[in-house]
């Protein structure tokens, strides 16, 4: 749903006549102790969030992804196997990571009637010209299969999956140690919860389809298994939260940001998945997405993200802004420790086209990124790239 982003802003002005800051580099550095860990098991955004239900408030209502069995065992999340790092400064940038970007060009019109409220992207390696997409609530448990001009070449209906809230996706490892070159797994995070009401979540794996229908004037049907995905349902350790984005790291574990939040901070989760059907979220710390006179409401709220394949860039998207965090090793270290090194991560402000509400964001391999913005009252959205330049 789309609302107000700035005092005096509705939807559909470019808020490019607020004349905001884009000097923020120094914002992630003011985050405070408190804010960048968890104590004790206490809800650590407890203090700045206003209104978020306790677990003996928690709504049953609909809540679809209830563990069945309570005593299933969930992941560990310990980190144990990650070597310290100097936390206080970003680590060099990885080879071959681009440094610098274009201007976002439009690649074709997201027209279409299967495809109205666009919430997640992913770029397969297996079909180099495909762009994976689903749509956010009320749609079926489907992927679409976009080409890069933005018509849809496959749908790809997952039999037997729910679909209540998908609100993003990511390409991954299908396990730890997987070749980039080959990955071949689309995570999708069904963790939407604007009521702050639903006691679990829930995450899907899905095996890419090995093989699509060339390109053509029809949209090809394909219809995937049970043996070809899963899900796990997902605890929250504070109680619901509200979550819109979702990025894999190269040791097969996920990365979840907040939606809601507080002072412009979202919350930054990791999530193991393993052979149990449960998992749990791993509170890890908290990045900055304010600006100098946006520090709360819409503006900096988090609807999607991605991560480089290496996992030390986070590309994140608001609704305002496209930011860049240099994670360094921050996502994989232990979460004692990952919590300054988030808190301290350089952020800078990275080139895209202003949407009225853009909710899907995907790094390309060829060290560009992709976005889109759902469809809203009649205005209709365009696919766009952002290439690197060399």
């Amino acid at each position: 749903m789309c609302a107000t982003l700035l005092a005096g802003t509705a939807c559909g002005e470019d808020p490019a006549a607020s004349s905001i800051d884009a000097t923020t580099d120094g914002l992630a550095a003011d985050i405070s102790p408190a804010d960048a860990e968890s104590v004790d098991g206490v809800d650590p955004m407890e203090e700045d969030a206003v209104g978020l239900p306790d677990d003996s408030a928690e709504s049953l209502d609909d809540d679809m992804y209830s563990a069945s069995d309570a005593s299933t065992d969930v992941g560990d999340d310990t980190g144990s196997d990650v070597e310290e790092s100097d936390a206080q400064a970003a680590p060099p940038l990885p080879p071959g990571v681009c440094q610098t970007w274009g201007k976002a060009a439009a690649k074709g019109t997201l027209d279409h009637a299967d495809l109205s409220e666009i919430s997640g992207f992913a770029e397969s390696v297996l079909h180099p010209d495909v762009l994976w997409a689903h749509n956010d609530s009320g749609d079926s448990a489907r992927l679409l299969a976009l080409n890069h001009d933005a018509s849809i070449r496959a749908i790809v209906h997952l039999k037997g999956a729910k679909a209540r809230d998908w609100e993003d996706m990511a390409l991954g490892p299908c396990a730890a140690g997987d070749d980039p070159a080959s990955w071949g797994c689309l995570y999708i995070g069904d963790v939407g919860d604007n009521a702050l009401k639903y006691k679990t979540s829930m995450l899907l794996r899905v095996n890419e389809p090995v093989s699509l229908p060339p390109a053509a004037t029809a949209v090809a049907q394909v219809d995937l298994t049970p043996l070809n995905w899963r899900s796990w349902n997902l605890k929250w350790p504070h109680g619901p939260r509200d979550v819109e984005a979702l990025a894999a790291l190269p040791d097969a574990r996920l990365i979840l940001l907040t939606k809601e939040q507080k002072k412009g901070l979202s919350e930054v989760y990791r999530v193991v998945l393993g052979d149990a059907t449960a998992a749990s979220a791993t509170r890890l710390g908290v990045v900055a997405t304010a600006l100098p006179d946006v520090l709360d409401g819409l503006g900096v709220m988090v609807t999607a993200a991605d991560s480089t394949v290496d996992g030390s860039r986070l590309l994140v998207r608001t609704y305002l802004r496209m930011f860049l965090f240099d994670v360094g090793d921050a996502l994989t270290l232990p979460p004692d420790q990952a919590g300054k090194a988030l808190a301290t991560a350089k952020r800078i402000e990275v080139p895209f086209a202003w949407e009225i509400q853009g909710e899907a964001v995907a790094w390309s391999r060829s060290g560009g990124y992709w976005h889109a913005s759902e469809k809203f009252k009649g205005v209709v959205p365009k696919l766009h790239r952002v290439a690197c330049v060399p």
